[in-house]
């Protein structure tokens, strides 16, 4: 059945740059996979808030509009037969450490909930996020060309996700101190990016708060 799904790439996604690209290349070679439009978008909280609506109350919800709303997102609309289900199988499981090896989380995904993209969980839900997204984006984001994007970024360098994933764990067992993770964040992901160190930092602070909650179990 022919289906549309709603997905945006996650900061990281967007800062480290190559990792975007590849997500959309991987479902630009997928036959029957049509990606309509590619949006810059820099949302609001409220529109956040709307989105996750199911999640308030939660520990983690205000972290998670903390971390959608630390920089811009990618947002576009795929359709093609079973997409809903196709996304969700190509990203993996919601935590990156517990992903398929083959899917994107698990091969770019940071850990702990840092997790490169939001996809549709069902066609109620990708029905109900396009129609809340839609005219947020028709009025305040700026359409490009995903092809464009791709052929700009595919070649940009990439940092094997494992060294996050090492360092983030030092700090969690306490052999390494905030103070130096920060700084190894911060000279790995600006090997990944042309931004300048605004966003860079800003996603920096948002894996810390995660790590932090993990760390000392603020729940």
């Amino acid at each position: 059945m022919r289906e549309r799904s709603l997905l945006f790439i996650k900061p990281d996604g967007v800062i480290r740059r190559y990792v975007g690209a590849r997500l959309l290349a991987d479902l630009a070679t997928t036959p029957g996979v049509q990606i309509d439009g590619l949006f810059v978008c820099k949302p609001t909280v409220a529109l956040l808030e709307s989105h996750y609506a199911q999640h308030k109350g939660k520990f983690f919800y205000n972290w998670l509009i903390e971390y959608t709303s630390c920089h811009d997102l990618l947002v576009a609309i795929v359709n093609g037969d079973g997409i809903v289900s196709h996304l969700r199988t190509i990203l993996g499981n919601t935590m990156p450490e517990h992903a398929s090896c083959t899917t994107i989380r698990s091969r770019y995904g940071l850990g702990y909930g840092i997790n490169v993209a939001h996809a549709s969980d069902s066609a109620e839900n990708a029905t109900r996020e396009i129609n809340l997204w839609m005219p947020y984006l028709a009025k305040s984001s700026e359409k490009t060309d995903w092809r464009r994007y791709v052929d700009r970024y595919i070649n940009f360098p990439i940092i094997d996700t494992r060294r996050y994933r090492e360092i983030t764990e030092q700090f969690i067992n306490s052999r390494l101190c905030e103070e130096d993770l920060r700084e190894d964040l911060l000279h790995l992901l600006r090997k990944e990016t042309d931004l300048d160190d605004g966003p860079v930092l800003r996603l920096i602070d948002v894996i810390m708060s995660t790590l932090n909650m993990r760390k000392f179990g603020d729940e």
